[in-house]
């Protein structure tokens, strides 16, 4: 009985070591970026906690690599603060970036408070960009059209969301 009992130990301690020995398996990761079609995609951005952001677009896509979303064709965006809609965004090609900042070569936003149209125009090289954590947009170019700004045009622009804080030009 204990040589029965001996033998199965030997056994089990074979077959342990067998398949530790075994090559580990390779998860396969996808080389391309995750693709969504008429997607609905909420944002969370942890460095403003008191805002949600809520895009409806044609087409979305994930880069696990970079840590972005692209959003393509956004006709349907907003900001909303409190559960009211603070702004709402639009653009040809939008990017969530791994620190949840908004980052693009052009977008319009339109602040809902008095109806203000802001034309945010940026380029590859230096884009248009939504920081979260300080609540400002920084714009290459700004145009703004609202009843307080008739139709103007500002070089280099840091504003707020509420453009309360609004500083223009540079060198």
């Amino acid at each position: 009985m204990v040589r029965i009992a001996l033998l199965s130990l030997a056994a089990l301690v074979a077959l342990l070591v067998g398949l530790a020995l075994l090559p580990e398996r390779e998860r396969a990761v996808p080389d391309e970026a995750l693709q969504l079609r008429n997607a609905s995609i909420a944002l969370y951005p942890q460095r403003d906690p008191s805002a949600v952001w809520r895009f409806e677009v044609p087409e979305a896509s994930y880069d696990p690599d970079r840590r972005e979303t692209t959003l393509r064709s956004l006709e349907r965006g907003a900001r909303l603060e409190g559960g009211a809609v603070d702004f709402r965004v639009r653009g040809d090609a939008i990017v969530i970036d791994a620190d949840e900042d908004l980052r693009s070569d052009g977008m319009r936003v339109r602040l809902e408070d008095d109806g203000t149209c802001l034309v945010l125009q940026g380029s590859d090289d230096d884009p248009v960009r939504v920081d979260q954590g300080e609540g400002v947009f920084r714009a290459p170019l700004m145009q703004i059209q609202g009843e307080d700004w008739g139709d103007s045009r500002f070089p280099n622009v840091v504003a707020s969301f509420d453009l309360n804080r609004f500083e223009a030009g540079g060198a």
